[in-house]
């Protein structure tokens, strides 16, 4: 249940790692004519960079790695939320309609139960 933003977001850092592939190559190409002109100065800069490169691949492959996972995570979370969700409702349903009593009384217009007379009269 990945979005529009999550594809996009992957889509940047495969891209990012082949620049970044691309940048690698050309300056471990640099690194070997270095080598080959005996250049121990320019060798160490260009490692400088090179580790700064590899550096940033693995930053890069982390973080998308990160947002993967955390996705996958979030579609769980919310699966288990849906369970909870159904859970509660179950629960809070009355198991049982509502019926009035049979024997009940009938009310008087005013919502009082009706004076019945008594049966048998008074002494007087």
């Amino acid at each position: 249940m990945a979005d529009e933003s999550t594809f996009t977001a992957i889509k940047d850092a495969i891209d990012n790692q082949s620049k970044a592939f691309d940048l690698f190559k050309k300056t471990s190409d640099e690194r070997l004519d270095a080598i080959k002109n005996n250049n121990e100065l320019r060798i160490l800069h260009i490692d400088e960079r090179l580790a700064a490169i590899e550096g940033n691949n693995r930053t890069e492959k982390r973080i998308a790695l990160e947002l993967k996972l955390n996705r996958v995570r979030l579609d769980e979370i919310e699966a288990e939320l849906k369970d909870l969700h159904e859970y509660v409702q179950s629960l809070v349903k009355p198991p049982y309609e509502f019926r009035p009593k049979l024997d009940a009384k009938p009310l008087d217009g005013v919502g009082a139960p009706a004076h019945e007379p008594e049966v048998g009269g008074s002494n007087e």
